[in-house]
């Protein structure tokens, strides 16, 4: 398993929320993100290496928060 850090952003690209989690590798550890947050902007670390770094969907865009609350 690998430690992985996962930064939530908002529609401007600023972190909103931050995660560290373990996941037995890339791919599991992304199912994991984008299960947990759907529809916001996500980059995700494993150490010091980028992942990935995802945008935001139409949503996340449109007012809502890392918590689903609408701003």
């Amino acid at each position: 398993m690998a430690g992985y850090r996962l930064h939530c952003l908002d529609g401007g690209g600023h972190i909103v929320e931050r995660h560290d989690f373990d996941a037995d590798d890339d791919g599991a550890a992304l199912d994991y993100a984008r299960a947990r947050y759907p529809n916001l902007g996500l980059e995700l670390w494993e150490l010091g290496r980028r992942v990935v770094k995802l945008p935001p969907t139409e949503v996340a865009m449109n007012g809502f928060r890392a918590t689903g609350q609408v701003i």
